[in-house]
């Protein structure tokens, strides 16, 4: 199968608590591009918008890598993975320490 040029970088940060904003930089010429976004084999977005901060709420606590798959004209590309961050759970803000 032909591939189609990658999307430039995906960015991750917190937002908050159980939530994240992820960013894709598209590559060079890629208007028209759509993007999916993963998180493993699970799919997060099947329609990304590229520059603008996209919200997923809702999380479990964890650690999140996201894979960014661009595909155009029927061609798909291998995907590119982003930064490794951490989710905390808003339980975090009620914890009790025990003495």
């Amino acid at each position: 199968m032909e591939k189609c040029g990658e999307a430039k970088a995906i960015t991750l940060k917190a937002n908050g608590y159980n939530s994240l904003i992820y960013n894709i930089t598209p590559g060079d010429n890629q208007d028209g591009y759509k993007y999916s976004v993963y998180n493993g084999n699970i799919l997060i977005d099947n329609d990304a918008q590229a520059d603008v901060d996209n919200v997923v709420s809702n999380l479990d606590a964890g650690n999140y890598k996201l894979t960014v798959v661009a595909s155009y004209d029927g061609k798909v590309s291998a995907g590119i993975t982003s930064n490794e961050i951490e989710i905390k759970d808003i339980s975090e803000m009620f914890s009790l320490k025990t003495m």
